[in-house]
């Protein structure tokens, strides 16, 4: 566990998706995908979103990025995507492009240049 976050609730976890799911439905939408966002949660977090049927795992933290796409791989192979969400530093480029389990496609427009161009070189 992260130091001073608290404990993981997957029914909570699961009560909250599916809350988001009424919402989307409500508003209309039929081809939403559901990322849960794992920014500060420890991997038991990042099981729980996938248990409840999250449609990916959005991490923020480059440093993390690696060790979470690792839980996703093992708990349920390629079929849910991870992806690098925010900015990104051109310092963090190697980290994110050589995450294998990860599909960072998805690059902040207000990065750098420097950075998106150095992604697409590191990929």
């Amino acid at each position: 566990m992260i130091p001073g976050s608290a404990p993981v609730d997957p029914a909570g976890v699961a009560e909250r998706l599916r809350e988001v799911r009424e919402r989307i439905a409500r508003a209309g939408g039929s081809q939403v995908a559901v990322i849960a966002v794992t920014k500060s949660f420890p991997p038991e977090a990042v099981l729980a979103a996938i248990a409840a049927g999250a449609d990916g795992i959005g991490e923020n933290y480059a440093q993390e990025l690696d060790a979470k796409a690792s839980v996703v791989a093992e708990a349920k192979g390629s079929g849910c995507p991870v992806h690098f969400i925010g900015h990104l530093q051109s310092n963090k480029v190697r980290v994110v492009s050589a995450t294998p389990t990860s599909s960072n496609r998805w690059i902040d427009p207000r990065s750098s240049p420097r950075s998106r161009d150095g992604h697409r070189r590191w990929r």
